[in-house]
């Protein structure tokens, strides 16, 4: 529901300053925000699962964060939170180009080359995370003012903190990845194309190398041993799935729809090709130049084809509401939900319609989607902004304020949170979990960056 559509409204300067290779002159506080699509975070999770099977880390509670970025980059700081910019989803023609740079990044952790930062990570929260990546990125290019919008005060240059692994820590990685990779049955090759791009861009100037291969030091040994050991796997020609490869031609005309101008995404994907992921990205385009009858055409052709797929009946539920049918959108997002049923993001997009319908008695069914949703995920802040609107209709308002206290703490909007956790302590009882809940928030200090 609100997935890219209205997310992508508030970061598209952003993801146009980073288009530049330079970061976005955003404030120190909230001035960021993530991508937030159920679609996409629910195939990134599918990429990453063998692989942390295979690692030893299948009860590993990962978030997975997209950051609105057109560069190529993934990344993992804390062994909690995998960070990937839509432009590497982008980029990737094939799942296994994906994979194998998740594997790697999941190397660092298994490697335990993270653990120096794990006690000054455990407390932050993600944009705070982001915004140290931000600044850091800007020290890293050359532009000290832009560091300085982004993060007031920052003392840590990217490639001194998240990113600065040493060359030993980055072959052990590569050998992780490799074990992960045979020990799911996948191939190498997609890491290997990505890493030797990386090493083809060094022979250009650092202004226009992208900071994965700065962070990342590509020598052509490396890249040469990496081959050798990934040529000799048994799966060295083995394929991804023909609907992992479906899904993943999917989710790259979505973000191309969403991030590009309408007129790119027609010349991408023109009418000629009828394929399924053409067929999606002209109807989120048409969804976006409010042509909503074209819109609901599409999406109707593409439940025809795949009527079990729970991220067009989102997509549907989406449309809907961008029309203002939001009521109509219900029953589709239900029908979501209850293909996925652990898919929280589909939930907090059932609860939003359920709020953004207006209807007061439809509020108790956004309260009940919402909070199962915040229970598993705090720093959720869509579903706490809407979850704050749902409490708010039904007159629960320091339950309300607590939940816009944990949308603004998500959002690294650390005075606007104490100030709502304030006003949520003031009208809640002595010692309830409310109560505790905005006295933690007001005693809450943010790590030193």
């Amino acid at each position: 529901m609100r997935a890219f559509a209205r997310r992508f409204t508030a970061v598209m300067l952003a993801v146009a300053m980073f288009a530049a290779s330079l970061p976005a002159p955003a404030s120190a506080q909230g001035g960021i925000r993530f991508v937030r699509d159920a679609e996409i975070e629910s195939l990134l999770r599918e990429y990453t699962a063998p692989i942390l099977r295979a690692a030893g880390m299948g009860g590993s509670n990962l978030t997975i964060y997209l950051v609105p970025s057109k560069q190529f980059n993934a990344f993992v700081i804390d062994g909690r939170r995998i960070f990937v910019n839509v432009g590497a989803l982008q980029q990737s023609e094939t799942p296994n180009e994906i994979i194998g740079v998740l594997a790697h990044e999941i190397g660092h952790i298994h490697g335990g080359h993270l653990a120096r930062l794990r006690n000054e990570m455990r407390a932050a929260a993600a944009i705070t995370i982001l915004q140290m990546i931000l600044a850091g990125a800007a020290v890293a290019a050359g532009s000290g003012e832009a560091a300085g919008a982004i993060m007031t005060g920052g003392q840590h240059a990217l490639q001194r903190t998240l990113l600065s692994y040493q060359r030993g820590e980055e072959q052990a990685a590569d050998r992780a990845a490799l074990n992960f990779l045979n020990a799911t049955g996948q191939s190498a090759q997609g890491m290997v194309k990505t890493f030797e791009r990386f090493a083809d861009q060094q022979i250009f100037t650092s202004r226009y190398v992208d900071p994965y291969a700065q962070s990342h030091p590509m020598p052509r040994d490396r890249i040469a041993s990496l081959s050798d050991s990934a040529r000799n796997s048994p799966y060295w020609n083995a394929k991804d799935s023909q609907y992992l490869q479906l899904r993943h031609d999917l989710m790259r005309a979505k973000v191309s729809a969403y991030m590009d101008h309408p007129n790119t995404v027609k010349r991408r994907y023109p009418r000629s090709d009828d394929s399924l992921a053409a067929l999606y990205a002209r109807t989120i385009v048409q969804m976006r130049s409010s042509d909503y009858r074209g819109a609901v055409r599409g999406i109707d052709q593409l439940l025809s084809a795949m009527p079990d797929y729970p991220y067009f009946h989102e997509m549907k539920g989406e449309i809907l509401t961008a029309s203002g049918k939001p009521r109509e959108a219900i029953r589709p997002l239900q029908r979501a939900v209850q293909l996925a049923p652990n898919d929280t993001s589909l939930r907090v997009a059932l609860g939003a319609a359920y709020v953004v319908t207006g209807d007061a008695s439809l509020a108790n069914n956004a309260v009940q989607e919402l909070a199962r949703v915040t229970q598993a995920q705090r720093d959720h802040a869509d579903a706490q902004t809407y979850l704050a609107r749902a409490y708010g209709k039904l007159g629960r308002i320091p339950e309300a304020n607590l939940a816009s206290a944990e949308a603004s703490m998500a959002n690294g909007e650390f005075d606007q949170a104490k100030q709502f956790a304030s006003r949520a302590k003031q009208g809640a009882k002595t010692g309830s979990p409310v109560w505790l809940r905005a006295e933690d928030i007001l005693q809450f200090r943010p790590p030193e960056r």
